[in-house]
């Protein structure tokens, strides 16, 4: 009953695609990523199938919309509640833009970042939007939630209004580079005791990952082992304090071998309930997780900060 509707939302999709915005006459090679009304028409179609989705409880219209780690991160999420006999998580509507951050670029993929603020949770959302080509539509790629009272740094402004990218070298002689950011804070991840650790500032949710797999390698009958790992950084916007704002999505495996004969009670509604509970004695597998972390990179050496973070299970091995 509902495919007419998805049919005409992903035709929307399509037909609202056009090449690299710039002003009349500008020959120049690069361009504006995108304007304020790019970003309210991404946003406002995004919401559309969201709530479409959502309300099925099915993931595969979000292909329209999202891509890379938010759309494993919510087929996942779908999967779980799937699994268990969930409702669907409630979604929050009304979403304010609060800025539109957009790089000039001189060829696709095209990118930009929006800050919104989100009045059901009482968070800012910093979203990332991602285009591949002129053919294709803009697709939300990321969007952790600040944490706190984080306030997001100020970015460098560029012309006509853009902001000024942060490359893969590092921003200042002190301060370390996005991807450098980004492999530190998942190295800092695997322990309270690794070295890393002292190279960022312990949040909540660092502390939550370290006492979460401390809990679960006391499990009896479990071998438990946690890897992590920093995915490419694609997207960093220099900031006025000679720092960097890093958005990264952080890979997790977590690996559970269970003794053979013996059973393990996980955590009601939890992803190893959904995916390794075996029929009373639990399985032995390894859940994926995908964690998108907000990094301020202090132009000043300071530790690396996580202003924001957004994460879920997106899939899992059983055995």
């Amino acid at each position: 009953m509902r495919r007419p509707l998805l049919v005409l939302l992903a035709a929307s999709l399509l037909l609202s695609a056009c090449t690299v915005p710039r002003p009349k006459g500008d020959q120049s090679a690069e361009k504006v990523a995108a304007t304020r009304v790019d970003a309210r028409r991404a946003l406002a179609q995004y919401e559309e199938v969201l709530s479409v989705a959502a309300e099925a409880l099915d993931p595969k219209p979000l292909a329209a919309v999202e891509a890379g780690s938010m759309l494993d991160i919510d087929t996942g999420t779908f999967e779980v509640a799937q699994q268990l006999q969930q409702k669907g998580e409630r979604r929050s509507d009304g979403l304010r833009i609060l800025d539109v951050h957009a790089p000039m670029r001189s060829a696709y993929p095209l990118w930009f970042v929006m800050p919104v603020d989100d009045p059901g949770r009482d968070r800012v959302r910093v979203q990332v939007w991602r285009r591949e080509r002129a053919a294709e539509p803009w697709k939300l790629v990321a969007a952790p939630e600040t944490v706190g009272d984080a306030e997001l740094p100020e970015p460098v402004e560029g012309e006509r209004g853009t902001v000024m990218v942060a490359g893969r070298e590092k921003p200042s002689g002190l301060g370390l580079s996005p991807q450098e950011a980004a492999d530190t804070y998942a190295a800092a991840l695997a322990g309270r005791d690794a070295p890393e650790a002292q190279l960022i500032v312990p949040d909540a949710f660092v502390e939550q990952m370290w006492s979460t797999a401390e809990a679960n390698a006391r499990l009896a009958g479990v071998r438990f082992r946690q890897e992590w790992r920093a995915e490419n950084v694609d997207v960093a916007l220099r900031t006025r304090d000679g720092g960097s704002l890093v958005l990264a999505t952080l890979s997790r495996r977590d690996t559970y071998r269970v003794a053979a004969g013996r059973q393990v009670t996980w955590p009601g509604g939890s992803p190893q309930q959904a995916f390794l509970d075996g029929g009373g004695i639990s399985s032995s597998g390894t859940l994926r997780y995908a964690h998108q972390v907000l990094l301020h990179v202090p132009g000043d050496g300071s530790p690396v900060v996580a202003l924001g973070q957004l994460g879920g299970v997106t899939g899992a091995d059983v055995r």
